[in-house]
């Protein structure tokens, strides 16, 4: 036999080795080293393999080379958040006040909740803030009121304007300011579709739009019914309309107009518009339609006659040029930053595309699973997915980037609002009933935390 270290000739007999004195112990017809006394398993293993190699090893250069590997992957995985490592919820970037540099020199601090930032959705190392607006105009000018672009085109019970939260809560339209200022707009049953701008808080009631100003006069009137001094200012009733309509089911304020949309009085769907400063009411288009929203001074809509079905169709307000946007089946839609995003189903398959609403080219698509609504602003596009393990909701910037996941619910929900960093929803929906509203629970959530504004059956 012969000694694994050395090599030397080793009699069946001995137990240590002559030449260098290694201890050894017999292994079928070889000889092998014996771990040392009071030595570690990581030291006999390390022995062992510089055996099989003829190399000595030592295990405390094993362990610092380790240690230095590891310090070395860390350093490469945290290096590129320039110092951005303070902030504490950079992942989703809607805490990242907190962030000293957010990469690209910007100051974050000055963000507020980074929720208008078009790419801080990826800000997993913060260098995707380069593009973040937290010191430039274009944030400032839509908080501060601006185009009003922090709100989904499709107005829903709540509407984020000049640092304050408008919202229907029962027969109250509640104003919500970012410092946490709460003061009654208006109060009146079956309020719906609210919108705001520097003036008047407007809302659909009775099939008529109203306005409630924002700043109230020094007097009004002791009527319960003017306690606001809410007026009406498109007129839409059973007896007479100066709106072309019998009822107005829905309305929107873009680029100093107002569009709406209902039956008239021979029972057909007109959409029509008129100027929000005086001017008289004209219609766009008569014929079946659903899923309106007004964007920048047009109004969108997906066709439902039998032959133009899913159709999706733009109108501009101010000439009343109609065109085709995209000419598929469409089941939802949504618009951001100059694109309408639609989603079509093929084969149980549902596809959403970015499409350029002026000359509709097609810019981006992705297939997303089980997706069942969308809405955007022109900082995010939020969808909702439920399948079998729940609800979810995701936002992404509006080129697809930066992807995240902001509310789970173990039961189905609906997405119905998006307004500046605020979103509304319903969970507990029962999909398979004509009830499906019945159990369910109504939340106005602040994404930035998390926290309930509403929560309602």
């Amino acid at each position: 036999m012969r000694c694994q270290r050395c090599h030397a000739k080793v009699d069946p007999g001995r137990k240590t080795c002559p030449t260098c004195g290694t201890v050894v112990r017999k292994r079928r017809g070889s000889v092998t080293l014996a771990p040392e006394v009071g030595g570690t398993k990581l030291q006999a293993a390390l022995k062992k393999i510089g055996t099989r190699f003829d190399i000595d090893i030592d295990p405390k250069v094993v362990l610092l080379a380790i240690v230095i590997i590891l310090a070395l992957a860390l350093f490469i995985t945290f290096a590129q958040c320039n110092g951005c490592m303070s902030c504490k919820g950079c992942s989703s970037c809607d805490s990242c006040t907190s962030c000293a540099s957010c990469g690209s020199g910007v100051s974050c601090a000055s963000c507020g909740s980074c929720a208008s930032c078009n790419s801080c959705a990826s800000c997993g190392s913060c260098t995707a803030c380069g593009s973040c607006s937290c010191g430039g105009s274009e944030q400032d000018e839509e908080l501060s009121g601006g185009k009003g672009l922090l709100n989904a085109p499709a107005l829903s019970n709540e509407y984020y304007h000049k640092g304050t939260l408008y919202y229907i809560d029962g027969n109250n339209l509640v104003a919500l300011s970012d410092s946490g200022v709460v003061s009654i707009v208006a109060a009146a049953s079956g309020m719906s579709s609210v919108y705001a701008d520097d003036t008047n808080v407007y809302y659909l009631k009775d099939g008529s739009i109203w306005a409630a100003p924002i700043t109230k006069p020094a007097t009004i009137s002791d009527d319960p019914d003017d306690r606001y001094a809410a007026k009406r200012i498109l007129n839409a009733t059973v007896s007479g309309s100066d709106a072309g309509v019998r009822a107005i089911y829905g309305y929107g304020i873009t680029n100093g107009w107002i569009c709406y949309w209902g039956p008239d009085r021979a029972d057909s769907f007109v959409i029509g518009c008129k100027p929000l400063e005086g001017g008289a009411a004209r219609v766009l288009n008569t014929g079946s339609y659903h899923m309106v929203q007004c964007y920048d001074g047009s109004v969108y809509f997906l066709g439902r006659d039998e032959a133009d079905y899913g159709i999706l169709y733009r109108i501009k307000l101010d000439t009343g040029e109609k065109t085709v946007v995209f000419n598929e089946k469409v089941y939802y839609f949504t618009l951001s930053q100059g694109c309408v995003y639609p989603i079509t189903w093929i084969n149980k398959t549902a596809t959403l595309y970015r499409v350029n609403v002026d000359n509709g080219e097609v810019v981006r698509q992705w297939e997303i699973d089980e997706l069942s609504g969308i809405l955007a602003n022109d900082s995010y596009i939020f969808y909702c997915v439920n399948d079998s393990r729940g609800g979810n909701i995701y936002r992404m910037a509006p080129d697809g980037t930066g992807r995240q996941n902001i509310f789970y619910d173990s039961s189905t929900i609906q997405l119905t609002g998006v307004c500046g960093k605020y979103f509304s929803l319903y969970t507990d929906l029962d999909m398979k009933s004509d009830k499906r509203y019945e159990n369910a629970v109504y939340y106005v959530i602040d994404s930035a935390n998390g926290e309930k504004i509403i929560s309602r059956p």
